[in-house]
């Protein structure tokens, strides 16, 4: 990444990459802090709703002890006590928003049916009370007073027995009235039994005065005391069933609810305990945790600096330390120093293009050094050729113009004697031997334009050049019986297609010259590929070529049979064209076994089009 960024913004970006590992840091250290923080309010959410759970428990055991003040003594401060205890934990569960917990639901409700039943003990109660207080005390009074009056008025006439039945009667009276209000007060059910007994009995015996009273006139007042009695005894039995009514309320199902809520709130308190102290371990495992990524943190920050600081001063120096051989090695004037690769465009960058010129310039200097050498060389080189040349050219251009001459010279003595006819008869052997003279002229004209004329060069597809060369020479091959085929297909050559056109024409021209085979004849062209150059063979079958004169055929104007037609410079010039294309030209043969030219031809790339 770093090779990719300036030197000024590698320096930022250490800088702002260590300020961001340092806000990482911050992040681990608030996030964390966050979790432990949550922990902590969850932890007091937990206590408040285990104090909140034991003030319930507590205020709970209050409510139950006043509703059984009220119920046993009556008092309604301790039923207004009982509802502003009721009132204040409702509210302190709505204060602490704790209406959808489970629990706390489950308290609610047992609360609410716990005072929902009060208050039918309550009602029960003050029938009660009514019924004890007012309608029963009245009752026993008209009963007492009518009976009361039965006795004054039977007093005089009444024998010693009928009066003693009469107090026993007004005592029995008395006793259910005695029996009733010791229930009421103590809430024994022997009194209970006693006063029914007592009740039976009066009943009893008032039936049986009624009878014997008859239709007197003191058997009213025994009729009113009978039916105050059955009054009494039907609200008598009432007021019981009242008093064991809110009774089995106080103490059955007020008990369960209260019971139900101490139980909901113990057993909440005892899974408050437990979240708590999970809360504490969490917590202090959080912090043991956060100590330990704290150091953990705090040494990577460091190892991560460190790091960066030497990959921020490793990618600065390393790249210097290259310039610096790399520009020792320059200065010795070497061009094959391999300059460092660097593509950011700083300071480092700018040496770095400043190598690439400092070598350019030492590789054109070498080359200009090499080309030196290279044209001392060929100076020296066309000099010896030069030489040979003038000495080859005087040779082959004076021997037909010695040629002339002689026969010049005996034209004229023969026209001097006389001998018209045989003067005239020797002017065909100094035709000819200008017209070699011509053609000799020509062809070295010829060579000498092979670079220096038709320069241009071109992508040429082979195949279609050499179909062409082969239909244009197919009159020439075929008065000649000769047979031309293509071993292969051909490539595409960066070159000069007349030029090369002219390599195959002065190759075949070669061929029907020197290479008949009575057996028939065949020219052969192919192709092959050889690491960056392309290979054309041009074979034939004729009587081959010794070696020795594998390289003179390929001299100007040498010929191997010189009887033939011909100056011998076409392969000359075949050798030089190659040349111009930077390629060659060679032969492989062997007497009686055909010989095979081939012509190589260096690869298409931007090289070669140079």
């Amino acid at each position: 990444m770093f090779k990719k960024l300036k030197l000024k913004n590698r320096i930022y970006t250490g800088f702002i990459t260590i300020g961001l590992i340092s806000l990482g840091m911050a992040l681990v250290s608030i996030v964390t802090f966050y979790y432990a923080n949550d922990n902590f309010s969850y932890f007091v959410q937990s206590s408040s709703k285990s104090h909140l759970a034991l003030s319930i428990s507590r205020d709970v055991l209050e409510i139950q002890r006043q509703a059984l003040i009220y119920t046993h003594e009556g008092h309604q401060s301790a039923a207004d006590r009982m509802h502003e205890i009721y009132q204040r934990i409702s509210a302190q569960i709505k204060q602490e928003n704790q209406q959808d917990s489970k629990y706390f639901q489950e308290i609610i409700k047992h609360l609410d049916t716990y005072v929902e039943t009060f208050k039918q003990v309550q009602q029960q109660r003050t029938r009660q009370v009514t019924l004890v207080n007012t309608e029963i005390r009245s009752l026993a009074s008209e009963a007492e007073n009518h009976f009361l009056k039965h006795i004054e008025q039977t007093s005089s006439s009444a024998d010693i027995s009928a009066q003693l039945n009469n107090q026993r009667i007004l005592s029995s009276l008395l006793l259910i009235e005695k029996y009733a209000m010791r229930y009421f007060d103590l809430l024994d059910s022997k009194d209970i039994v006693l006063a029914k007994e007592s009740i039976f009995r009066v009943q009893n015996s008032l039936h049986a005065l009624q009878k014997q009273h008859g239709a007197q006139l003191t058997a009213e007042h025994i009729l009113q005391t009978i039916q105050y009695m059955n009054n009494y005894e039907q609200v008598f039995l009432e007021a019981v069933q009242r008093t064991r009514g809110y009774l089995i309320l106080v103490n059955v199902v007020m008990s369960a609810e209260a019971y139900e809520i101490i139980y909901r709130s113990k057993r909440m308190g005892r899974q408050l305990e437990q979240e708590m102290n999970m809360i504490e371990a969490n917590t202090l495992a959080l912090m043991q945790q956060v100590i330990t990524i704290m150091l953990l943190s705090g040494a990577t920050f460091l190892i991560l600096i460190t790091l960066f600081s030497i990959l921020i001063s490793r990618s600065i120096t390393k790249p210097i330390a290259r310039l610096t051989d790399t520009f020792i090695a320059l200065a010795k004037g070497s061009h094959q120093t391999k300059i460092p690769t660097y593509e950011i465009q700083d300071e480092i960058g700018a040496l770095t293009k400043a190598a690439i010129v400092f070598k350019e310039k030492n590789k054109q200097t070498e080359d200009l050094l090499t080309q030196s050498k290279q044209l001392t060389a060929d100076l020296a080189r066309s000099n010896d050729e030069l030489e040979q040349f003038v000495y080859t050219v005087s040779h082959d251009l004076k021997s037909p113009l010695v040629t002339s001459m002689g026969f010049i010279g005996i034209i004229q003595k023969l026209a001097t004697a006389g001998k018209m006819e045989e003067a005239v008869g020797k002017l065909d052997r100094v035709v000819n031997a200008n017209r070699r003279m011509g053609q000799l002229i020509n062809d070295l004209l010829e060579l000498s334009r092979v670079g220096r004329i038709d320069t241009d060069k071109t992508a040429i597809d082979l195949n279609n050049l050499l179909d062409g060369f082969r239909k244009n020479h197919a009159n020439e091959l075929s008065s000649s019986s000769f047979t031309l085929a293509f071993d292969s297909e051909f490539p595409t050559l960066y070159a000069n297609e007349s030029r090369i056109l002219q390599v195959f024409e002065n190759l075949l021209g070669n061929a029907l010259k020197y290479a008949t085979n009575p057996n028939g004849s065949v020219i052969n062209i192919g192709a092959s590929e050889a690491e960056e150059n392309h290979l054309i063979y041009f074979k034939d079958n004729g009587p081959g070529i010794d070696k020795a004169y594998h390289k003179k055929i390929f001299r100007l104007f040498y010929r191997l049979n010189n009887e033939m037609e011909g100056t011998g410079i076409g392969l000359a010039v075949a050798a030089k064209v190659m040349k111009f294309h930077n390629g060659s030209i060679w032969v492989e043969s062997k007497p009686n076994n055909g010989a095979t030219f081939w012509l190589k031809f260096p690869k298409i790339n931007e090289e070669t089009k140079q």
